[in-house]
């Protein structure tokens, strides 16, 4: 037959994508086929950033996230993005950009900041780079290298970057 090209689709999600009031330790994440995890530690990106990097592991058609001991802040909307490190197993077709969003509150904050990178000398684009977000109370002329950013993602090969789920804060 011909060659699979589709990605694998999520079919549920426990608890919801989304979810509100989130309290679990554990999060299931199911799709229509056998799914592995590809260069997770270059693709995974959770923020705001957790103290503690939770294990995560894919179990034929299920990608299992364990949160273990973690302290979640409360009122926070947290985002787990994954790049391209969901994909098929026989194929290795990638989820593009696949996300999984939950607040520990009432509702999911919804402020997005996005722009361009650019280099200083030449003008052109920078891809593939990260770009951080620091809380206000913590930007001083040292704070990339004494604090660590609040919020970060990478930028995309044309230098375009979005930050999602941003809370109402300076």
């Amino acid at each position: 037959g011909k060659r699979d090209v589709i990605p694998p689709k999520l079919v549920e999600s426990l608890p919801e994508n989304q979810s509100t009031n989130f309290k679990e330790r554990t999060i299931q994440l199911k799709f229509d086929e056998f799914v592995q995890i590809k260069d997770l530690s270059n693709q995974l990106i959770i923020t705001p950033r957790l103290k503690n990097t939770p294990e995560i592991s894919a179990e034929g058609k299920k990608v299992i996230i364990h949160l273990g001991k973690e302290e979640l802040l409360p009122n926070t909307t947290y985002r787990f993005s994954f790049g391209k490190a969901i994909a098929d197993m026989n194929e290795s077709n990638s989820i593009p950009n696949f996300e999984y969003v939950f607040s520990t509150g009432a509702s999911i904050d919804t402020l997005e900041l996005k722009g361009k990178v650019k280099d200083a000398f030449n003008n052109k684009p920078v891809g593939t780079v990260l770009v951080a977000l620091y809380p206000l109370a913590s930007a001083n002329d040292s704070a990339v290298y004494k604090n660590e950013p609040a919020y970060y993602t990478k930028s995309n090969d044309n230098g375009e970057f979005l930050l999602k789920y941003l809370p109402a804060k300076t």
